[in-house]
């Protein structure tokens, strides 16, 4: 963007990052906290509690900094601007990629330890319904 603005490259690319982000990013924390969170509570999943109320602060926090770094995403879409702040960015980044490193290494393993069939079931099953599609089966 320094060199070239917000040409149509630019804001396609922010388009693409909008339409994530405004999307799947939304859904997958709402798996997580009104599904996966409380069926980890419930199996007594050793250190649950902290795991969540760690997990769903840093939910926060990327919701804050997304909201901040949507606006600017919009304007290069629109073409009016060819500014990031660069800071921002990086927090941003950074925290989504510690936040699913976190979750690949210790929640997912935790679930598979800890979930029986029917509970992962009924995840899958919460997960299809919240993105209107079918549910496919096992996960």
């Amino acid at each position: 963007m320094p060199a070239h603005g917000a040409d149509a490259q630019a804001q396609q690319a922010a388009r693409a990052v909008l339409a994530y982000f405004d999307t799947a990013a939304v859904h997958h924390h709402d798996d997580e906290e009104r599904n996966l969170f409380p069926l980890l509570e419930q199996a007594g999943a050793p250190g649950a509690c902290d795991l969540v109320e760690t997990l769903t602060l840093e939910h926060d926090e990327l919701a804050l900094l997304w909201r901040r770094l949507r606006g600017q995403l919009q304007q290069i879409e629109a073409g009016s601007t060819a500014a990031l702040d660069e800071a921002l960015t990086h927090r941003f980044v950074a925290l989504n990629r510690s936040h699913l490193e976190f979750e690949n290494t210790h929640v997912l393993p935790l679930a598979r330890q800890v979930l029986d069939a029917a509970a992962i079931e009924r995840l899958g099953r919460a997960m299809a319904a919240r993105r209107g599609v079918a549910f496919a089966g096992s996960l």
